[in-house]
């Protein structure tokens, strides 16, 4: 059985993730501890419910590799994290800000992808920006996604909901993070490489579970263990485990 975050299932993985064109990536834009805790409970019970899911007609695929995807993205993310922490002093002040600007930046692309929705100039400014990779690209975001509202407020007013202090909390944190970019002693070269194999790990992974979990909705439907297949697992465990804000998969649009 595959440990989860393993050496061997990253050897194993890594051509086929690697191989996964640039426009597919799908940037794990939530902190990596929490992703990494959903990656191997949803992996652990895909395994302990194989049966029923392969009753319901799912891919053997899907669950027989799903240990060895989430262990590949739970050692990706190791390694990402070993050289972001190789700066204990910055790392510590990253980390306090970085909870709150992934989710100020998840907040803006929610918005920001319904608003502009019907203004395809707009909306594909944010799906660009949306697509960015790598800690450096995130922390542009909070400030590209700032400036493009402000200058294209109007269909934001028409969503009461919208908080404008976001865009001024986006700056802020852009600012913040940017200095400590500056002054950081961590090679941004490393950094790069890493979150980018840690995205192509991610995405692999993802294409599987996502199947799963439609599966175990469907087999669990109604029931208590329908629960670890949820589509927002991640916002369940993460209020759970962390009492962290953070909202559905940026790739999908959401009524808001």
């Amino acid at each position: 059985m595959t440990t989860i975050g393993s050496e061997e299932a990253y050897e194993r993985c890594y051509d086929a993730f690697m191989a996964i064109k640039a426009d597919k990536v799908v940037n794990c834009n939530i902190p990596t501890d929490i992703a990494v805790a959903d990656a191997r409970e949803l992996a652990l019970c895909a395994l302990d419910d194989r049966v029923a899911l392969m009753g319901a007609g799912i891919d053997a695929d899907a669950v027989d590799t799903l240990a060895d995807r989430a262990g590949a993205f739970s050692c990706a993310a190791a390694r990402y994290e070993a050289v972001l922490n190789s700066d204990p002093v910055t790392s510590e002040k990253w980390c306090s800000l970085q909870s709150v600007a992934y989710e100020i930046q998840r907040y803006l692309i929610r918005y920001l992808s319904f608003a502009y929705r019907r203004d395809r100039s707009l909306y594909t400014k944010v799906a660009i920006i949306r697509n960015g990779m790598g800690p450096k690209d995130m922390v542009m975001d909070l400030l590209a996604l700032a400036l493009l509202a402000e200058a294209n407020p109007a269909p934001l007013r028409r969503i009461p909901a919208f908080d404008f202090e976001k865009l001024k909390e986006a700056k802020k944190l852009h600012n913040a993070m940017s200095e400590l970019l500056a002054i950081a002693s961590i090679d941004p070269g490393m950094l790069d490489v890493t979150q980018e194999v840690m995205n192509r790990s991610y995405t692999y992974y993802r294409v599987a579970a996502d199947e799963v979990k439609e599966y175990g909705r469907f087999v669990f439907g109604g029931t208590r263990r329908a629960e670890h297949y949820a589509q927002d697992s991640i916002v369940t465990n993460t209020r759970k485990r962390a009492r962290l804000a953070v909202v559905n998969d940026h790739n999908e649009t959401e009524a808001v």
